[in-house]
């Protein structure tokens, strides 16, 4: 047994160090299920146990889900910031279509696909104004990030930006609305060979600001890690960009744990990991899925279904709590930000009180035919 299964295994006994959300000290009950008006609409990719693909959406603490089914598994989503009722669903890693779909007339507005030798990487966003749609994708030819950028009147192509790296995955708008934030995981795929890892040898990631008008790069900045994948990314109202990374480790000899969650600070000149033991990263199982940041109670959250754990840490880099769920890696905070909501594979969801990190057991649900996807989108 190698440190890393030890420090794994160890995770099977009560982390003494850290609190879990079950047995959190509180010091008032969490909020009733009464209290949960404003929460929002949730919509995710998701499967059925046929293997059917879907993107599904319902009000928060409703039992009513509807779906609507499409012709590939879908992976990030990103809503019109002036027609609400528009979402892009994006391909998942390596795909070349992406759908506009309104889910008030529950339809599919119209399609559009990558440019020759490019495919789609998961993630996107759109201007402030809504006027663009920026897209993470990959010239596989070339093994060059770029960043689409497409008029959302007609979703044409207009053209793209250089991310200085390879495989952008998660891209987000500053608040200033003129600047991007994108993960560059560093991984070479192309769509022959499905998401087979080409190039793990030489792969490295980096996250970039990138001025959303002129595709200039402001900053760049890297990990101490070759084999550590920025993939996911979240961004606090005060421009705080939490980081959710995968380390590759097919790509290395060492057992060394490593730091799996990070932050970068407006102004900062570096990344800065999250505190936490080896105990705890060695359970994540190098892997994190999602990250999403409260802004009200100062606090980021990740998940990790390879570890089957969702946890948070304050924005100060302290840890805070964790909690066990199978499979978990859908993660998003209710409009009204009083509950992190989280995913899994097993079809279930389940509403974390931000202020107190307790579960509120009672808005538990239960999908049993679903597959809910990575990802999360409130609106």
């Amino acid at each position: 047994m190698n440190k890393r299964d030890f420090l794994r295994a160890a995770m099977g006994l009560p982390l003494s160090a850290y609190p879990m959300l079950s047995t959190s000290a509180i010091d008032s009950p969490p909020l009733a299920p009464t209290e949960t008006n404003q929460q929002g609409l949730l919509l995710s990719a998701s499967d059925n146990r046929q293997g059917e693909h879907f993107v599904s959406w319902q009000t928060l603490s409703a039992t009513n889900k509807y779906q609507l089914p499409i012709a590939w598994r879908g992976h990030g989503l990103a809503q019109h910031p002036q027609h609400k009722n528009k979402v892009v669903m994006f391909a998942r890693r390596p795909g070349t279509v992406c759908y506009v779909l309104d889910w008030q007339t529950q339809r599919v507005q119209q399609s559009f696909k990558s440019q020759a030798n490019h495919h789609f990487c998961g993630h996107g966003c759109f201007s402030q104004e809504g006027r663009y749609l920026f897209t993470s994708e990959m010239d596989y030819q070339t093994g060059r990030g770029k960043i689409g950028i497409r008029d959302t009147q007609n979703y044409r192509y207009l053209g793209a930006y250089d991310t200085q790296g390879t495989d952008p995955h998660d891209i987000h708008l500053l608040n200033d609305g003129k600047t991007l934030v994108v993960a560059n995981g560093g991984i070479l795929t192309h769509p022959n060979s499905g998401r087979k890892k080409l190039n793990l040898a030489t792969m490295q990631s980096s996250l970039v600001l990138l001025d959303a008008f002129s595709g200039e790069i402001r900053e760049q900045f890297t990990t101490p890690w070759q084999h550590a994948s920025m993939r996911h990314l979240a961004v606090g109202q005060d421009d705080t960009v939490s980081i959710a990374i995968q380390y590759q480790r097919e790509g290395v000899e060492h057992d060394d744990v490593l730091p799996l969650s990070a932050l970068l600070k407006k102004g900062a000149d570096r990344i800065t990991f999250n505190q936490a033991d080896e105990v705890l990263w060695a359970q994540l199982n190098d892997y994190i899925g999602s990250t999403a940041i409260n802004d009200r109670y100062g606090l980021a959250g990740f998940t990790s279904p390879q570890g089957n754990l969702a946890a948070f840490w304050h924005l100060d880099g302290t840890f805070a709590a964790y909690h066990r769920m199978r499979d978990v890696c859908g993660l998003a905070i209710t409009l009204d930000q009083r509950h992190f909501v989280l995913s899994s594979s097993t079809g279930e969801l389940r509403y974390i009180d931000a202020q107190h990190l307790q579960e509120v057991r009672e808005l538990r649900q239960t999908f049993p035919q679903t597959q809910w996807d990575n990802h999360l989108l409130i609106i």
